[in-house]
């Protein structure tokens, strides 16, 4: 499980990735959710953080960098795992994973749209 210092370094890093967006530094962007993503590796897949920062790094991917695919990819793959993982979610965050999950879903949906509507 994850250190208390471990969760606070993944949330800042989400912080300094949106930072970076909004200011057109998108190496810096990418970077942050790089590392964001490699140490989220350690907590549960239906973790609510975890499961935020997908949904943030695939909305980049969709919204700044128009890679529709590449944000299926980070969002299906978030959503896959944290499913079949499910029963791992404690029991005070199953609430936080399941509106989480739901909030994947409906990103993977608008992101499929997306493509049969540029298709």
């Amino acid at each position: 499980m994850m250190d208390g210092a471990a969760a606070h370094r993944i949330a800042a890093l989400c912080d300094v990735a949106r930072a970076a967006l909004a200011d057109g530094r998108d190496d810096e962007a990418r970077a942050a959710f790089t590392e964001a993503t490699a140490l989220s590796a350690a907590l549960p897949a239906p973790h609510p953080q975890r499961l935020t920062l997908a949904g943030e790094h695939a909305d980049a991917w969709f919204e700044r960098w128009n890679d529709t695919e590449r944000a299926l990819v980070i969002a299906g793959a978030a959503y896959d795992e944290a499913v079949e993982t499910f029963e791992e979610a404690a029991g005070e965050q199953r609430g936080e994973s399941v509106r989480a999950l739901g909030r994947l879903r409906d990103r993977m949906t608008f992101f499929a749209f997306s493509m049969d509507d540029a298709g």
